[in-house]
């Protein structure tokens, strides 16, 4: 079935997520027996073991958003209050807040659709002079001049993933640059 995918075969399939609904239990079970307590306070610590690495299952229906909240509210009642609510913050309510956005948006997936602050700050620094300029080819091969960013590239080239806090430095620097 592989060899019939309009995909680049020479990317090989992940190996740190199993597919289906059964792993994605197995998964969620995993973050609240060992990440959880974790989650609060070391979420956004890339060298720290604390995400819950469900993304995929949601993103591809192998598990409900509902059923996940669930299963971590009932593990951590009582205990981790804290770290159960910065997951369910971060899990439930920014997810429904950027479906909202993409449902009420209809240019969701354009700079059309952002904010008019935002559009403006960036057409104010469009012609700022760049102390570097990379082309698609070197930030794809994590050739630019930051060590983390690079780092944080070569992950998700390799990996399919990327750690949250880190998304958001190396979109930062893609606008900086």
């Amino acid at each position: 079935v592989r060899s019939s995918l309009d995909v680049d075969q020479s990317v090989a399939p992940v190996d740190w997520c199993s597919p289906g609904s059964a792993a994605a239990r197995r998964a969620v079970d995993r973050f609240c027996q060992s990440r959880l307590t974790l989650f609060g306070e070391k979420r956004n610590d890339p060298n720290s073991p604390a995400l819950s690495d469900l993304s995929p299952y949601l993103h591809f229906g192998q598990l409900s958003a509902q059923r996940m909240a669930l299963l971590v509210k009932a593990f951590g009642k009582g205990s981790n209050v804290a770290a159960v609510d910065a997951f369910l913050e971060e899990s439930i309510v920014r997810r429904e807040l950027a479906d909202n956005y993409c449902f009420y948006q209809p240019r969701y997936d354009s700079l059309d659709g952002a904010a008019g602050w935002a559009r403006e700050s960036l057409q104010l620094h469009a012609a700022d002079k760049r102390e570097h300029v990379y082309t698609m080819e070197q930030l794809e091969a994590a050739k630019s001049h930051e060590d983390i960013w690079n780092a944080a590239q070569r992950q998700m080239v390799a990996t399919g993933k990327m750690h949250g806090f880190m998304r958001m430095y190396w979109a930062k620097k893609i606008l900086e640059w």
